[in-house]
């Protein structure tokens, strides 16, 4: 939602998105251009959002307010989450944070036993986004988050997995940034398993040396 002073008002404006019940779920005063506010928010079909027009500084003037809406790409919760196309463990996923409070989820089952390291990069250099990643087992508990590896605007995870296993990613941004993002992974195949049940079976000759 844009509110923008017409040409010639004075006016500072101030804006503010609220729900039904009158609670602030965002506000701003000079994130537009100039010191136009603008403001985003996550909107559910049936579900009103209240828009209110002010000044920052107690002064009067013309204004106009405009919105857009952006659909999003993949689900924001757990239960929406988009199953991800995994083979030997790898995959690639394009999205987009449409927003700054928006959030993707998905689920990463693993073909193989190793070591998977998961990464979220914007896609080109010049992206404003600053990606965080969160990694979630099957039963939600949190098993690593990350962001700005080295001052940077990479965010990468790494976890041991085992054949079937199950994870929950969630995409998200810091700084009220939004724009386009990949998720990957890269996989190291693991030579001996990593549980009893895995494990390998050692050939002795007749006196009980490694044959």
């Amino acid at each position: 939602v844009a509110l923008e002073r017409v040409v010639g008002s004075g006016l500072n404006p101030q804006l503010r998105l609220l729900d039904a019940q009158g609670n602030i779920l965002v506000q701003d005063n000079d994130s537009g251009v100039g010191v136009n506010s603008l403001a985003q928010a996550r909107v559910k079909a049936g579900v009103p959002v209240l828009i209110q027009a002010g000044s920052a500084l107690a002064n009067t003037g013309k204004y106009q307010l405009a919105w857009s809406l952006s659909t999003d790409d993949f689900g924001d919760t757990a239960g929406s989450a988009q199953e991800l196309d995994v083979t030997n463990n790898l995959f690639e996923q394009d999205g987009r944070l449409g927003t700054s409070s928006d959030n993707d989820w998905f689920v990463y089952v693993a073909d193989r036993e190793g070591l998977v390291t998961f990464r979220m990069e914007p896609t080109n250099s010049n992206e404003t986004l600053d990606p965080y990643l969160l990694v979630l087992d099957g039963s939600m508990a949190i098993m690593g988050s990350s962001s700005r590896v080295n001052g940077g605007k990479l965010a990468e995870v790494s976890i041991q997995v085992s054949a079937g296993q199950v994870f929950y990613l969630q995409t998200a941004s810091l700084g009220r940034t939004m724009g386009d993002y990949r998720l990957s992974s890269t996989a190291v195949a693991d030579d001996y398993g990593s549980s009893k049940e895995n494990a390998f079976e050692l050939e002795l000759d007749g006196q009980n040396r490694l044959a």
